[in-house]
């Protein structure tokens, strides 16, 4: 708290109070705060208010308080100070802060009255800057005229003419609108689409961009930085995701609230302003103006790295949606489905362009979902790449080997991506008939699932029920070099003999169950699914570690390694924001030494 004795300090306008059991709830500019206190709290605030409404030095507000008053005054106009609520003005003010001319402006510095950490110098740094438009047409004119409108002093047209309207409001608001200089603005807006190719290139002055497509206009985030993402990024998510991206006129109320959108970029760059709306991108419909906002990440050099342990990121429902923005999601939107009378929740990603739809199902509709989600990042990172490293903990250190048949995974954290692809790699092994005849060995020939077997199975059947009288039939394979480690189950539909789904677990009984449990979710949801169900478990929300995986899979890795052989992996660092999701990579089993012999 300011200590000076002739300071002023103001309660910010937007601040609003209102009592709440045990104390007070202030509400302002995007944060909220509650501070703790018996009644004579709002009594105490009753009589603090008129002062920090009209501004007042704070030091001699607290001395002509009562005694004991005075340490709950200061410790609440800390609170206060300390989450923004207050406004220093300094010790010169209010005198010799001169209002702007135009009521507009007056507004303007009313906003940044709360929003703002210095109004004052933040409407100064508006009427000085200068603001560069880039491009022609009606979005270009109205971005230029809301900049006048907000305060902007002048504005710089490069490739576009200004109209009637717009040199009428520079000569109303006193601002200077010139062409094209060849200086360096401190912000620029750039209004049209990028040309085919473009690889989106930052020219290094902060910028945000607007594309006009017909149906609707895209507003790109303001872009500081040169791996922020622009509006190219922007437009191949929303071409991903169906909405066409060709140039085309809007109609002018669409093309005036897009040129508004993004002239409020550039004054929140301008005035250091702060929004929860901070590296969105919006989308205006043309029709029925309707605007939203979408998530937007940078893209990534989609490479891939040695394994290492990871913690898991906590799958929030509110991060799951951003993943799966229904226009700029990195994942394809993901909902439960709606099955009469399942034993399990389904949910769906359908993957842009050839990527497979990616289905996740669980007890849990939560669970589900996330699942799909994590199934949906695994098809994003495609194939593996040539080489791997090696699976165990050296492999960090270790060179990478060629890595011929490897399958992707997916996991919560590192172990859960191994337990998913040591999974998937024995269900390619047992369907090659070669692959099946060396690293496996048979315990139980296929015949039908019959009631009786074991508790697991048992349950399964009582899930299966939903199916009617669809019959399954099981084989049951376990790792040649160590047949006690683990039992793969090889679940297939009885009346076609088409395999539905693989699972392993340390008894057979398990495993049997919980391919049954796949299977009975591959034939609910139609279509082809993968054989190898996703069993990832939503990773908690305040922290910590999801339940371990059902397995150990280093042991049983080593096992199907032929006679030098390695187990090798790698992660997949594709898109950043899925790291939030969890760890994707691929795994398989490689000879050891390359072509000459010579180990790698």
């Amino acid at each position: 708290m300011s200590a000076g004795g002739s300071a002023t300090t103001r309660l910010r306008p937007a601040v609003h109070v209102a009592p709440v059991g045990g104390g007070l709830l202030f509400v302002g500019w995007q944060k909220s705060l509650v501070v703790q206190g018996s009644e004579s709290l709002g009594l105490l605030w009753e009589a603090l208010f008129p002062h920090l409404h009209r501004g007042v030095d704070v030091e001699s507000l607290i001395a002509a308080l009562p005694q004991n008053a005075r340490p709950t005054a200061r410790k609440l106009l800390d609170e206060l100070e300390g989450n923004g609520f207050l406004l220093d003005e300094g010790a010169d003010a209010p005198d010799d802060r001169s209002l702007p001319e135009h009521p507009h402006h007056r507004r303007t510095l009313e906003f940044l009255d709360s929003a703002a950490a210095d109004p004052v110098g933040a409407l100064a740094r508006l009427g000085t800057g200068t603001v560069c438009v880039s491009g022609g047409g009606p979005v270009a004119l109205a971005a230029a005229r809301e900049l006048l409108r907000l305060g902007a002093g002048r504005v710089v047209l490069a490739g576009g003419k200004a109209d009637a309207e717009l040199t009428a409001a520079a000569e109303e608001y006193g601002a200077e609108v010139v062409h094209d200089t060849g200086e360096e603005p401190a912000v620029r807006i750039r209004v049209g689409v990028p040309e085919a190719g473009s690889d989106d290139a930052w020219s290094g002055v902060p910028e945000a961009g607007v594309a006009e497509l017909g149906s609707c206009a895209a507003v790109s985030p303001l872009r500081t930085r040169a791996d922020d993402p622009g509006l190219g990024v922007l437009l191949r998510r929303l071409a991903a995701r169906g909405t066409p991206t060709a140039p085309a006129p809007l109609p002018e109320v669409a093309a005036r609230l897009a040129g508004g959108l993004a002239a409020l970029q550039a004054f929140y760059h301008l005035t250091g302003v702060s929004t929860e709306y901070d590296g969105m991108a919006y989308v205006v419909g043309a029709e029925r103006l309707q605007v939203t906002t979408h998530p937007l990440w940078r893209s990534g050099g989609h490479r891939a790295e040695p394994l290492a342990d990871t913690p898991p990121a906590p799958a929030e429902p509110d991060r799951l949606n951003d993943l799966c923005d229904d226009r700029t999601g990195v994942c394809a939107p993901a909902l439960p489905g709606d099955l009469a009378q399942t034993p399990f929740a389904l949910a769906e990603a359908a993957g842009p362009g050839t990527v497979p739809p990616a289905l996740g199902w669980a007890h849990t509709g939560s669970t589900a979902r996330y699942r799909a989600v994590l199934e949906s990042g695994r098809l994003l990172a495609g194939g593996a790449p040539a080489r791997l490293w090696p699976a165990d903990a050296a492999g960090a250190g270790a060179s990478a080997r060629p890595a011929p048949h490897a399958v992707s995974a997916a996991g919560a954290d590192t172990a859960g991506m191994l337990v998913h692809g040591l999974q998937r790699l024995l269900a390619r092994f047992a369907a090659d008939p070669g692959q099946r005849g060396a690293r496996l060995v048979e315990e139980r020939p296929a015949g039908p699932v019959e009631r009786g077997s074991s508790p697991e199975t048992d349950a399964a059947l009582d899930r299966a029920v939903v199916l009617g009288n669809t019959g399954f039939t099981a084989c049951v394979l376990r790792p040649a070099g160590a047949p006690g480690l683990l039992a793969l189950a090889e679940v297939a539909e009885a009346a076609t003999g088409r395999v539905l789904a693989y699972a392993a677990r340390p008894d057979s009984g398990s495993a049997v169950a919980a391919g049954l449990d796949h299977a009975v979710a591959v034939l609910q949801a139609g279509g082809v699914r993968e054989n190898v169900g996703q069993e990832a478990e939503t990773p908690p929300s305040g922290g910590g570690a999801p339940p371990a995986p059902p397995f150990d899979p280093a042991p049983v890795l080593d096992a199907l390694c032929l006679p030098g052989e390695a187990p090798l992996g790698g992660r997949w660092r594709g898109e950043p924001a899925l790291d939030a999701l969890g760890v994707i990579g691929w795994l398989a089993v490689a000879p050891a030494r390359d072509d000459e012999g010579s180990p790698r």
